[in-house]
């Protein structure tokens, strides 16, 4: 086995483990393997830092969400912006699908679902300016 494959290892190990003995001594052997060569490892430490970028901008959109999710029916959303079920739009919105992996939005039903809150804010808009007609 390889430094980069043994390290992809070690990341999935750190993932899974469950006490603190056993997280120090998966970091101390990525550290071990890290010294001398991280142009080698360079690609894996991108693949990391790009999949914490992706979770930590997928937990944004939820909490921006978690504002309005009370106020509208994600379920309709779901079914006429994206023809969706409800079920499939609340893994989104938890992050988590039905067998408990992580999901998120990709960035095209992110713009999919930023047209929608625009139309509805707009239709919103449209009747609050009908009220007094």
């Amino acid at each position: 086995m390889n430094i980069a494959e043994e390290y992809r290892n070690l990341w999935v190990a750190l993932r899974e483990a469950e006490t603190k003995e056993e997280k120090e001594t998966i970091h101390a052997r990525m550290a071990e393997l890290t010294e001398g060569h991280e142009e080698e490892l360079a690609p894996i430490f991108e693949q990391v830092i790009d999949g914490l970028h992706a979770k930590a901008k997928a937990e944004l959109v939820r909490q921006q969400l978690a504002y309005v999710t009370d106020m509208l029916s994600m379920s309709k959303i779901a079914e006429d912006y994206f023809n969706r079920s409800r079920g499939w739009m609340s893994q989104k919105l938890s992050g988590k699908n039905s067998s408990g992996k992580s999901t998120s939005f990709t960035p095209e039903e992110l713009n999919i679902l930023a047209d929608a809150l625009r139309d509805i804010s707009k239709k919103l808009e449209d009747v609050a300016n009908n009220i007094h007609s």
